[in-house]
């Protein structure tokens, strides 16, 4: 099973001072790991934000070998830990909730870490849990630092994979319109026959077939859904996809500053092979010389880390 099955699922509503506020819907997943002992010291949350055109499942290979490397140490016998898992208002099972008016909304990387500061809020992290991790890739990780930027003691510790974050405000929307991943998004296929022969398209991709194979399944069979006419498309519209990946030049420049700020631990976590001329992020000096709070550490892969090293990541 690549899947995991959540405990509890609901939606919500996207937070009330953000466009579309009274009809736009977050769906959000609650994961929970009891421990061995029934005797409970401490209760974590762990809130995982996924990057652009991803999903909320895209982290569940990755999500099942981190619990499991914790449930292997004696020293978290007596905590209990939650994983807390959502789509944000354009992507996933989101997506679908919001498909009414998804094509009127004009996204932004700052309604969705006021999105993130919905979940914390009406899921009850801060006051259910003694601590609560967050977890988050590509601008995803932009996008929880904003967050934390926003409501400084949303979160006890961060850890960003692959972070699309710049130390220099050097281009403007205008000129990210013309950035190669917004091109292509736009040109990507994003209907097929069925899922088996999608599968098999992507895995002639050099971009998709990088994926863990478990990481590929779960974005075929919870990345797309089954339409009326029998084919399946992406539940993210890609048009969407294309207009987030434009639009967070001034975010992405708001979450690595904000690192000069930060008063929680930070780790980070780059790859050898970045997109940097696709991303635009910094590079990991200069995230490193930000702040004594913050470390990094570079492994070899690309840019989608979680989705291609799930084994390496849950073991570190």
């Amino acid at each position: 099973m690549v899947r995991i099955i959540p405990t509890y699922q609901t939606n919500i509503p996207v937070h009330p001072k953000t466009p579309n506020h009274d009809n736009m819907r977050l769906v959000v997943e609650r994961h929970e790991f009891r421990p061995p002992s029934e005797a409970v010291d401490t209760r974590i949350a762990i809130l995982w934000c996924h990057g652009s055109g991803f999903h909320k499942e895209f982290y569940h290979p990755l999500m099942q070998r981190l619990i499991e490397r914790l449930r292997s140490k004696p020293e978290y016998n007596n905590i209990h830990i939650d994983f807390i898992t959502f789509d944000n208002r354009t992507h996933g099972d989101s997506a679908l909730l919001n498909q009414s008016w998804i094509n009127e909304y004009k996204p932004s990387w700052f309604d969705f870490a006021m999105d993130i500061l919905q979940v914390v809020s009406q899921m009850e992290l801060k006051q259910s849990y003694d601590k609560l991790i967050g977890v988050s890739h590509s601008s995803g990780a932009c996008i929880m630092l904003i967050s934390q930027f926003l409501e400084p003691k949303t979160f006890d510790g961060i850890c960003l994979m692959e972070p699309v974050i710049r130390s220099r405000c050097t281009i403007g929307p205008s000129e990210a319109r013309n950035f190669p991943i917004v091109a292509s998004i736009l040109r990507r296929q994003d209907t097929f026959s069925n899922r088996e022969i999608c599968k098999k398209t992507l895995l002639k991709s050099a971009v998709w077939s990088k994926l863990h194979p478990e990481v590929l399944e779960n974005y075929v069979n919870y990345g797309f859904y089954d339409t009326d006419d029998g084919t399946i498309k992406l539940k993210c519209p890609k048009e969407q996809e294309s207009l987030l990946n434009a639009c967070g030049t001034y975010d992405a420049y708001t979450g690595c500053t904000s690192l000069k700020l930060i008063s929680v631990p930070v780790h980070v976590v780059f790859c050898t092979a970045p997109m940097v001329k696709v991303t635009g992020r910094s590079n990991p000096g200069d995230i490193a010389a930000l702040s004594s709070m913050v470390t990094v550490r570079t492994i070899d892969g690309w840019h989608n880390l979680p989705g291609e090293k799930p084994d390496l990541l849950g073991s570190l």
